[in-house]
């Protein structure tokens, strides 16, 4: 059977691998380590805040090794996961359908979108458990005729208890993320190869013929008929301009942007 390496475990890569294993021998490489949910009381980081001693928004890594923090020259702050399911373990859980661009090029995803639902859940249930206050900003968003609709979320409803923390790792198991496609993948014989951190792939006449990596001190040729390289919107550039592949100094980020009021019992704190 022919090779395949994969190279990352988040949303790219857990489900090229668990397509992929049986047709191929794969092999997952994964910079980090297995993930876990963040496990210190958040009462104790108030405290600690209150101190003075959380200055920087990459000391949260000292904390919670998965959640990774870079800062840009102008000071935006850009998160990632490095981890088993990368940034999908921090992520909210958002299931919003964006592939009208791809579609205008010829790419129809729509074979892939109809069996999603067998496999991951997507729904909008979270809005019948929503609390007065979220209801009444709801309300006033329509009679403001701003067209406010729930977003989709990738969430087992009959398991969330609404603790607010799906960004820390949801201790539940109820938000979906990669790691259930990485399961499936390891399930059916690929091999996962944790804090492995890929620097370049490798070529000989032209033709990728495996991956080289560092696991601690050491330095590690994987070779490979296939590799598929996943590792993120920060990670990929990287390897690939090690790899003697120019790549572009600019990036597509989703900035969120927070508005802010205080507003009595929205238990936002919580």
């Amino acid at each position: 059977m022919k090779r395949a390496i994969v190279v990352g475990t988040g949303a790219g890569g857990a489900t090229a691998a668990k397509e992929l294993q049986g047709v191929f021998d794969v092999t997952i490489l994964e910079a980090g380590g297995p993930f876990r949910p963040f496990n210190v009381d958040l009462s104790l980081v108030e405290k600690v805040k209150r101190l003075g001693l959380l200055f920087d928004e990459r000391e949260i890594q000292f904390l919670f090794p998965a959640m990774r923090i870079q800062k840009t020259a102008d000071g935006m702050v850009l998160v990632k996961g490095i981890a088993s399911g990368g940034t999908t373990t921090l992520a909210t859980g958002n299931a919003l359908r964006m592939d009208a661009n791809l579609k205008a090029i010829g790419i129809n995803l729509d074979t892939e979108f109809d069996e999603l639902p067998s496999e991951v859940p997507v729904s909008t249930e979270h809005q019948k458990r929503w609390r007065p206050i979220t209801k009444q900003l709801f309300e006033i968003c329509k009679e403001m005729e701003l067209n406010p609709r729930p977003t989709p979320k990738m969430v087992d409803y009959t398991k969330c208890i609404r603790c607010g923390e799906c960004v820390l790792g949801c201790k539940q198991g109820a938000k979906w993320d990669s790691r259930n496609f990485l399961k499936m993948a390891v399930d059916k014989g690929a091999r996962l190869v944790e804090r492995c951190n890929v620097e370049r792939f490798v070529t000989e006449k032209g033709t990728v013929i495996g991956v080289e990596a560092r696991r601690g001190l050491k330095r590690e040729f994987y070779p490979s008929d296939l590799v598929i390289l996943a590792a993120g919107g920060f990670g990929t550039p990287l390897i690939l301009e090690n790899s003697g592949i120019e790549c572009q100094s600019s990036m597509f980020v989703d900035p969120v942007l927070c508005v802010a009021t205080e507003w009595k019992d929205a238990y936002e704190n919580k």
